[in-house]
């Protein structure tokens, strides 16, 4: 099982709706995909715009940086903390990904880690 990206098409003050959407791409234009790649976002990047593949790929790559550089780590203790509005969102997730693709989401019911669906939003691959 790889994590599940939904590369959406919308206007830039929709973003925060679209990272509160639970399955944004029945809301908006937008695919999809397991296991993307900087590689594979570059590739479909310059066919969609007609950018060279390198100009792409550089550009994913700082914007993919500067993602995680803004990101916070969650440790193990804070994830079982965690709020219950971000269980419900996640079992949610969860809810309406098995009701559009059932079976593609396995959950066991032992252990400690984390059973949830995520979702990354791209914009573009621009600065």
């Amino acid at each position: 099982m790889g994590i599940l990206t939904n590369i959406i098409a919308a206007e830039e003050d929709e973003v925060e709706a679209i990272g509160d959407s639970l399955q944004p791409v029945d809301e908006w234009s937008g695919i999809s995909l397991r296991d993307v790649s900087i590689a594979k976002i570059a590739t479909l990047h310059s066919l969609l715009t007609g950018d060279l593949y390198d100009d792409a790929a550089a550009q994913c790559e700082t914007m993919f940086a500067r993602d995680r550089e803004a990101s916070e780590a969650i440790d193990l203790e804070r994830w079982e903390h965690r709020s219950l509005l971000l269980r419900l969102k996640e079992w949610g997730a969860l809810v309406a990904t098995l009701a559009v693709n059932p079976g593609v989401v396995k959950v066991s019911t032992g252990g400690t880690a984390p059973h949830c669906v995520n979702t990354y939003t791209l914009t573009a691959c621009s600065q």
